[in-house]
């Protein structure tokens, strides 16, 4: 077991605001992180572990509407198991239940995530279409450094 140093718990950062005050634009990753749906399985596990991000958009086809887009996260990834050499990101990538816009207050996007028991929100602009990823773990940022 490893115990967290003192010098972990500084405080403050100048990209980060105060929970109450930051948008899920202020914290989430941008650009969003989009494949083909041909994209093989293996290239989104490597794009995603290289990246340190849990999901990526799988773009609509040519001809599909813009808001056709799906995502493949890590636990499909996990799911795909031994299988994953085989697929694609289109065979495991799925709808997801809940978007978030740019202007929603953090707090929000916070309750979202806790009531649909989801570790990532896909970032939409006002025409549906992903502009980024609002993770746990970016949420974990803001709570972590906005304490300036």
């Amino acid at each position: 077991m490893s115990t967290i140093p003192e010098t972990s718990l500084a405080t403050g950062s100048w990209r980060s605001p105060a929970w109450e005050h930051a948008t899920v634009a202020d914290a989430m990753g941008a650009p969003a992180i989009l494949c083909p749906a041909d994209t093989p399985l293996v290239v989104v596990a490597r794009t995603m572990a290289t990246r340190h991000v849990h999901a990526v958009i799988v773009a609509p086809a040519a001809g599909q509407e813009p808001s056709a887009w799906r995502v493949v996260s890590d636990r499909a990834l996990a799911a795909a198991g031994a299988t994953a050499a085989e697929r694609t990101a289109g065979e495991v990538a799925e709808q997801p239940r809940e978007a978030a816009e740019p202007d929603w207050p953090l707090d929000r996007a916070a309750r979202v995530m806790a009531e649909h028991g989801v570790t990532h929100l896909v970032v939409v602009d006002p025409h549906g279409k992903p502009v980024g990823m609002l993770s746990t773990l970016d949420l974990a940022g803001v709570v972590a450094w906005s304490r300036a």
